[in-house]
């Protein structure tokens, strides 16, 4: 009797048993989703494992009921990836695995259908003189598609009208008949439409490209942490490995942490590797686009898959090569569960396939540089610039002694280049119009009802806006609190920003780039395309706009607050600062023309801000390492945080510090250090108060996770308590 292991998508965390039927034996196949009867309902489920066995079991086993998809739609590597990340990252198995199924293929979603049509009937020399003298567009109709061969009608129609070409099919010269057309992305409207040739690589690059190709070569699993500075040309050398890797006959999975931010880095893919089939895997798909493209990968006719970090889990059969572009990037880090890095499990999907990883960016995480030393990662190196452009000059407002929202050397620059008729790119990471409504009479300030944090006026929509919790209120006209008729919006947001330099230099073109204005997949790439074309002066926005932008006639970019960072408590800000700046910077000074940058800051002295401003990586990785290293901070101990959650602040307080007693108690390992429980930085989050324990870990980390879970179920937390682990967190908030 053969068995089959199951795990479902649903709230059932363990594995099933089923019993699968004679006539499924040679078919079904690991990875494959299945149909099956849970209870009195009929559920899908994944293949886990096949079991040859002819041991009792305590309880009646249920056979499968059919087979969703003739093929798996789960490679082996993938289900492997999976328990890997609930075991890491303690997540549950169901979770996991509807990352890995998306859901649309657990859903009828009906395949595309197009009309084709044919010549059916081949007129004689007689009937095509009849048929050029009664109606000669059908007579160019025939011939077209005669010499064509079979076309969608759709394009037919648009050559020659709907008329003509349903006129020949009534006359039964044309027939029409249905076809399945695929609706994967190998194009798609986030990428820019130009011809990129293969360029001839700089000295610099083939020596890079070379060194990565010499691992791949080797056909086993390394890792390639590539540090190049901004404009030296890493996209280059990406795709110089992966024409080595495609023409060997492998795959390439090719990771950004936005897909929107990076259209013209898509419009080289595409340009490039479009006859090996380019997939594009994001969430702005419809679930027809989704499913033809899975089914695309499953099928071998995408070899490139492009997407975010939900791309990690696509089954490519023979995966060579992962690239994780922007390693540094937070976006990569998932939010909820599975709360997993996307950029570590790419280092372990390559692990698993023993394929080539390539970690790139301007500005590494210390994660990634740390683990040069300690993890074996080859470090190389992109030290200039293409055609040896030098990086931009960098200028230090100070706002202390400066009160106006932009600087006067900010304000000089930008009058400066838009007389030249160049470019300029401003930054601000904070996005509506003001952060803070005070009343200045009784200092009420507006906060969120669910949240701990103050509203965010967007004067756009008149509204006052949560950020985190999505709750919006319209706008008041005195205070709630003492009647007041005056409110004062304190704080400047990238609405606001937008009205001062329209103010400032009317006759320039302003556009905007944030959430809130980038609501359609395709406005990202509208908004650069106008930029590229030369029709916008002036690009504002958020930290969207410091990355994956290469624009040569952009010779100024101003960073307004480069310090907004820092005033978060977390002991990465630092990082995140000096990545911010150096990221946005380097969209300066790309093109002929020189390029310059003005940083307008209240810390100036700051290390992160002083070496950002000279460029100088390894002198801030050096004392950010000894700071992290003096205090224990990850990357030399791994970070483990527990969030405890409730309704209500007492009850979420009172079993917060009685799990730390307990704990204390419990826990004597020496390699797991416990701090807290404390306080969240913001307590309150969507209602519910939040406290949490960080375990510094030497060590095992899965090893660690275990523990505790063993200690959650001794414990029992009451169920209107909400808690999880979150295994190397992104941030501390």
């Amino acid at each position: 009797m053969q068995l089959a292991k199951v795990v479902l998508f649903s709230t059932v965390g363990k594995s099933l048993i089923y019993i699968v039927r004679q006539e499924l034996v040679d078919i079904l196949k690991i990875g494959m989703l299945v149909q099956v009867p849970l209870g009195r309902n009929q559920v899908q489920a994944l293949v886990l494992d096949l079991i040859d066995s002819d041991d009792g079991y305590e309880f009646e086993l249920r056979d499968i009921s059919n087979i969703v998809y003739d093929v798996p739609v789960v490679s082996d590597d993938v289900i492997a990836l999976c328990r890997w990340i609930s075991e890491y990252y303690d997540a549950s198995l169901p979770s996991v695995f509807e990352c890995a199924v998306p859901s649309v293929l657990r859903r009828n979603v009906l395949s595309k259908l197009s009309t084709v049509v044919k010549v059916v009937n081949l007129l004689n020399d007689n009937e095509l003189q009849k048929l050029l003298r009664r109606a000669p567009k059908q007579h160019q109709a025939y011939n077209y598609l005669k010499s064509a061969g079979d076309c969608f009608k759709k394009d037919l129609v648009k050559l020659f009208s709907a008329n003509v070409v349903n006129n020949l099919i009534d006359k039964g010269i044309f027939g029409e008949e249905f076809v399945n057309s695929p609706r994967f992305a190998l194009g798609d409207d986030l990428a820019e439409v130009h011809n990129f040739p293969a360029v001839l690589l700089t000295e610099a690059q083939q020596r890079v490209a070379d060194d990565i190709k010499n691992s791949l070569n080797q056909g086993l699993f390394r890792t390639h942490l590539l540090h190049g500075i901004t404009g030296s040309g890493k996209t280059e050398v990406y795709l110089d490995v992966m024409e080595e890797v495609i023409k060997h006959g492998g795959d390439v999975l090719y990771l950004v942490p936005e897909l929107a931010l990076t259209p013209q880095t898509l419009a080289r893919i595409r340009s490039r590797f479009s006859a090996h089939g380019v997939v594009l895997w994001h969430s702005s798909l419809s679930d027809g686009e989704r499913k033809d493209s899975w089914l695309a990968i499953i099928g071998g006719e995408a070899r490139v898959v492009v997407g975010a970090r939900s791309a990690l889990f696509v089954p490519l059969k023979n995966l060579r090569l992962v690239i994780v572009d922007e390693e540094h990037d937070q976006s990569y880090k998932q939010g909820e569960q599975p709360r997993y890095n996307g950029r570590d499990v790419a280092v372990y999907r390559a692990k698993l396939r023993n394929a080539l990883c390539i970690l790139g960016s301007a500005t590494p995480s210390t994660e990634s540089y740390f683990n040069v030393n300690y993890k074996g990662y080859k470090l190389n190196e992109l030290a200039t610039r293409i055609g040896n452009r030098v990086l931009p000059m960098v200028h230090l407002a100070d706002r202390r002694y400066e009160k106006g929202v932009i600087s006067n050397l900010l304000h000089d620059k930008i009058f400066d280049r838009l007389e030249k008729g160049e470019q300029v790119i401003l930054l601000l990471n904070r996005r509506g119009y003001a952060p803070m409504a005070l009343c200045p009479s009784c200092d009420y300030v507006a906060g969120c009802p669910n949240c701990d944090i103050s509203l965010t006026y967007h004067r756009s929509q008149q509204l006052m806006k949560c950020h985190f919790c999505g709750y919006a209120e319209a706008l008041r006209t005195n205070c709630p609190k003492c009647g007041g008729l005056e409110i004062f919006y304190n704080g400047v947001g990238t609405q606001r920003l937008e009205q001062i330099i329209s103010r400032m230099f009317p006759r320039a073109v302003l556009a905007r780039m944030d959430s809130d204005v980038l609501k359609k997949r395709d406005e990202f790439s509208t908004i650069l395309s106008q930029f590229r074309k030369g029709s916008v002066d002036i690009l504002l926005g958020t930290q969207m706009i410091a990355k994956g932008l290469d624009f040569p006639n952009v010779t100024l970019v101003g960073v307004i607050d480069c310090d907004i960072s820092l005033n978060v408590q977390d002991f990465r800000s630092m990082e995140r600062t000096f990545q911010m700046i150096v990221q946005v910077a380097g969209r300066a000074g790309r093109g002929d023309a020189k390029g310059e940058v003005v940083l307008q800051t209240f810390r100036p002295e700051c290390v992160a801000i002083a070496s950002a401003r000279v460029n100088d990586f390894y002198g801030f990785m050096k004392s950010e390492l000894a700071t992290r290293r003096l205090f224990g901070y990850p990357p030399y101990r791994k970070l483990v945080r527990h969030v405890i959650m409730a309704r209500n602040e007492v009850k979420a307080e009172f079993f917060a510090k009685n799990w730390g007693i307990f704990l204390r108690k419990k826990l004597v390992d020496s390699s797991m250090e416990m701090k807290g429980p404390t306080k969240c930085v913001i307590e309150k989050v969507n209602g519910w108060y939040r406290f949490a324990i960080c375990f510094f870990v030497t060590g095992s980390v899965s090893a660690k996770v275990e523990t505790l879970r063993g200690l959650r179920r001794e414990f029992h937390f009451p169920k209107d308590i909400r808690e999880y682990l979150d295994v190397d967190p992104s941030e501390l908030v």
